[in-house]
Order: structure tokens, then sequence, then C-alpha cells
């Protein structure tokens, strides 16, 4: 039967983007799996989301279904333009659902949607509106976001929630020698990462990767010690700001254009002004800062650092890079 589910963080950075990541590996070999981000900003973050599922499930064959679904990621056809609002959003939710039946008939089917938090009214109510048709389905619709004033959650009452928290000191102790492994972290040195992070594992792993950068990992008598301890940003959003700023400045443009594009291309970034993006994304992507993600994009690699990197760029550049993407979109 269908399920819903929606993964909960208190706080961002303690891996809920990764453990979703995993289960659409885990389950890709003997499932059809479709996975969007709904975008921090921009007033097209629905029409994306749905043009990003729609693609990654494919089409269905059916006319009447395609062009449906395809007008919920803002392509409306020509006949579907004398049909009311009110009529359209029914008759995109039955598209969806034939699509996911669809889809579901062959290998089951897992749906997920990150940063729902960010979701807005007509999203949210056509995911829910969905899924309730979605009886005797193989399918699972994963919702995964932070709570916030707007109680997205509530909207789901029959959804399995899954709250996700911090490490525990014995885990992010696991996890900073693993960050560390040769030579081994000291005692002290691991103590003062477990403390510091919070067992957020995010803070942790860019604590370590700033401390790398700064040349903090001191090593000595065969074990690595962490230097300037004073000098650990007080907390996530300053730490990822300082390991931003720590960057070659084509590198940084390179993650503030991506922040604004959403999931791009190499062509896209250069397009907003930065000539060899190639060279600046390659070491940004083995640093773990961008991540590849379908086809030839890239995307950040952690939606909390898209959301500091886009806050870096001045409000005036900010909209000036919104419609050159907007110029080079409808190019």
């Amino acid at each position: 039967s269908a399920s819903r589910a929606s993964v909960r963080y208190a706080t961002p950075g303690v891996g809920t983007t990764r453990l979703v990541e995993e289960l659409c590996s885990r389950v890709s070999p003997c499932a059809n799996v479709a996975s969007a981000a709904y975008p921090a900003y921009g007033a097209l973050g629905g029409p994306r989301v749905a043009a990003d599922l729609a693609r990654q499930l494919g089409p269905l064959g059916d006319p009447e279904v395609d062009l449906r679904v395809r007008s919920a990621a803002g392509d409306l056809d020509p006949s579907l333009r004398s049909i009311d609002p009110t009529t359209i959003r029914s008759e995109q939710v039955w598209a969806f659902r034939r699509l996911f039946e669809a889809k579901a008939a062959d290998r089951p089917l897992l749906v997920v949607l990150d940063d729902a938090h960010r979701a807005g009214d007509k999203t949210l109510e056509l995911i829910d509106e969905v899924v309730q048709h979605l009886d005797d389905v193989p399918a699972l619709v994963v919702l995964v976001g932070r709570p916030s004033p707007s109680a997205w959650l509530e909207r789901f009452p029959a959804a399995t929630t899954l709250r996700v928290g911090p490490l525990g000191r014995s885990d992010a102790a696991t996890l900073a020698r693993a960050l560390v492994p040769d030579p081994p972290l000291t005692d002290e040195a691991t103590a003062l990462l477990v403390e510091r992070s919070s067992g957020n594992a995010l803070y942790l792993r860019e604590l370590v990767a700033l401390a790398r950068e700064r040349g903090d990992l001191v090593v000595e008598g065969g074990r690595t010690r962490l230097a300037s301890p004073s000098t650990v940003p007080p907390s996530l959003r300053a730490l990822l700001a300082a390991r931003l700023d720590s960057l070659e400045p084509e590198q940084k443009l390179a993650v503030q254009h991506v922040a604004v594009l959403g999931p791009a291309t190499v062509e896209q970034v250069e397009a907003l002004g930065l000539d060899g993006a190639a060279a600046a994304i390659r070491p940004l992507v083995v640093g773990h800062l961008l991540r590849r993600v379908a086809g030839e994009r890239y995307d950040v690699a952690d939606p909390l650092l898209g959301e500091v990197a886009y806050e870096t760029l001045p409000r005036e550049v900010r909209a000036d890079r919104h419609r050159q993407a907007a110029q080079a979109a409808a190019n």
C-alpha cells in the first residue's frame, strides 16, 4: 500500500539530506526513484520541483497525462488554456496519480522531496492529494524538512514521522576519527571537535575541513592535534561562511552562482559571469562543497551551505544574478 513518511530534524546539518541520498542509492536497483529539493530562492519553486520529478520519472506516453504533468512544471499546452485554474489543479493531481501508478506497476516507486519546509501551499496540497489516492500502490513518498512556523508537517497527519537528532558523543567521536584517520587524532582534539560540533555532523565535517585548509591539523608524535582552538567559528553558519572565505575567489563565486541557479551546468554557471567554471567546480566537488546531480549538473552539497553562499552575495548582486539566470534560461 502507499506510504507517506516525513523526516524532520531539529537543526540544520544533522544529516537528513545524506540519509535520504543513501535511501535512494540503496533502493534504486529495485525501484523507480525520483528525488527533488525545493529551492530556497525564486518564485517558481513548485514548477521546478514538478519538472525535476517528471524528468526523472519520464513520460507516460499518454498525451492526456503527460500534458497535465508538464503543466504543473509551468509548460501549459495551448489545448489546456481554456480550462479554469481550479479544474487544471484537479487535472494535475489526476495526472500525477496516473504517472505514479504507472511507474509503480513495474517496480516499487520512491519519490523524495527535500527541504519540504520551503514548499508553498499549492505544492504541499498537490502532494497530499496525490498520495491520498495511491491506495494499493507500492509507492513511498518521503518529505524531508525542518520544523518551521509554516507547520507544513501538520498537513500530513497520517504520515509516519521520523525526527532525526544530533549524534551522540560516541558516534560523533567515531565520525571525527574517520575524518582524520591518519595520523589519528589525539584524544584532546577528538574531544574538542565533539564538544564544538555538539553532535552536528555537518558542523563537525566543516570544522575538520576548515582546520585542514588553515593548516591547524598538526602532526606530532604520530598523532594529529588541533592547533588554535580559540579561532574555531562559534556557529555553524559562521563556520560555513569562513569555509567559503577560505576558497579561491573563483571557487567561492562558483558556489554562489550555483546557490542562485539551483542544480546547474557548467555553461549556466559561466553565463552568470565566471569564465573557466569547470576548473573552479572540479576541486569543489572533491572538497564536498558541490556535488554532481542528474546529468552534467552540479548543486551545493548541503542546503544550509547554499543558503550561506547565497546570503554572502550583496542584495543588488543577487538581483542581478537572478536576472542573468532568467535570461540564460530563456535563450
